[in-house]
């Protein structure tokens, strides 16, 4: 795991979370130059019967199986080569856990939306925040980690080049290690420029709140816009609830459904592998719907004022920085929205 930390691998700390919850008591200290197979089965028996019981969900097991598997793998090929102890790999031969039925993720509509940028209950901070999300379709902490100086208004692009670690805020590299070129949208182009003007150029493009409210404040603030449609808000066996980093699926659907190119899709969003851009591909080819909307939908620059009494907008020391006032982000009628 300091191996794995060392090298700046955006999963280390999840990693290591997951090694000490799920494996750890089934391996304990036993040195790894006596594991043998039947002390991994074991790790994967395990980690079925905690799914069956409800404890952890497939997808998790899946996850701790991927760390099982690569520390056996480092036994034996590691370039570390203090960790590189065993000839053999104990996990070679061994079946990892069940895998469930993979639940549908939910995008928004541009009609639903242009639903929220136009609710005068949504603070403008987080419409900001949405629009931003959704038509550069970065990771959140990649959006979290983008600076004006990477915003290139010549030539029409937003440089990728860092995020935000999640738990310490700290810059590192992108997930997939790579540097990528966003174009910018022409729709967002108003709105980029006007907060350039606000920020003096300099600084972070936007100042995000507590990653433990994206997520909730998404799915409260479209329930407000009056966006119902039971996908965005089911969590079932098949359905998950809308979540924060699904405004980025959201942006790359619609590239999909207005028919860009798939290599340009899968550069702009930093996908290692053709296969994932092309499920995007494939649900731009199966939509039907009459009430979609045009994808990347103009917002005019008045519903996203810093000026109002709901803005969430406050002014820091002498400079026109972008705030965050928890008084003033929420409109009167929301005190206590919890």
């Amino acid at each position: 795991m300091a191996s794995r930390q060392a090298k700046g691998l955006t999963t280390a700390h999840d990693d290591r979370a997951r090694y000490r919850k799920w494996v750890s008591p089934i391996l304990g200290v036993k040195p790894v130059t006596r594991f043998v197979q039947r002390d991994i089965e074991e790790v994967v028996q395990h980690l079925d019967r905690e799914v069956l019981a409800g404890s952890l969900s497939w997808k998790t097991a899946v996850n701790v199986w991927g760390v099982v598997t690569k520390m056996c793998a480092d036994m034996t090929r590691s370039k570390v080569l203090s960790i590189r102890v065993r000839e053999d790999n104990p996990a070679r031969d061994v079946q990892g856990p069940d895998r469930g039925v993979e639940r549908s993720g939910p995008y928004l509509y541009p009609s639903e939306f242009e639903a929220m940028m136009r609710c005068d209950r949504v603070p403008v901070r987080w419409r900001r925040i949405f629009m931003l999300a959704v038509y550069t379709y970065t990771r959140g902490g990649e959006l979290e980690a983008l600076e004006w100086n990477s915003v290139d208004f010549e030539h029409g692009y937003i440089l990728i080049h860092q995020s935000a670690d999640a738990d310490t805020g700290e810059l590192k590299s992108t997930k997939t290690k790579d540097v990528r070129k966003v174009p910018i949208e022409k729709e967002l182009l108003p709105l980029l420029r006007k907060m350039h003007g606000e920020a003096g150029g300099e600084g972070r493009v936007v100042v995000m709140p507590p990653r433990e409210e994206w997520a909730d404040r998404l799915r409260k603030y479209l329930e407000w816009s009056g966006v119902k449609r039971a996908d965005l808000f089911a969590d079932d066996d098949t359905r998950r609830p809308i979540s924060f980093h699904d405004l980025r699926h959201t942006g790359i659907t619609w590239r999909a459904i207005r028919g860009d190119d798939l290599l340009k899709i899968q550069r702009a969003a930093g996908h290692d592998d053709s296969k994932t851009t092309q499920r995007y591909i494939n649900e731009a080819e199966t939509f039907e719907g009459q009430s979609f909307g045009e994808p990347f939908p103009t917002v005019p620059l008045s519903l996203l004022s810093i000026f109002g009494s709901n803005s969430g907008f406050v002014a820091v020391g002498n400079s026109r920085t972008q705030g965050f006032s928890r008084a003033n982000e929420r409109p009167q009628r929301d005190l206590n929205p919890r």
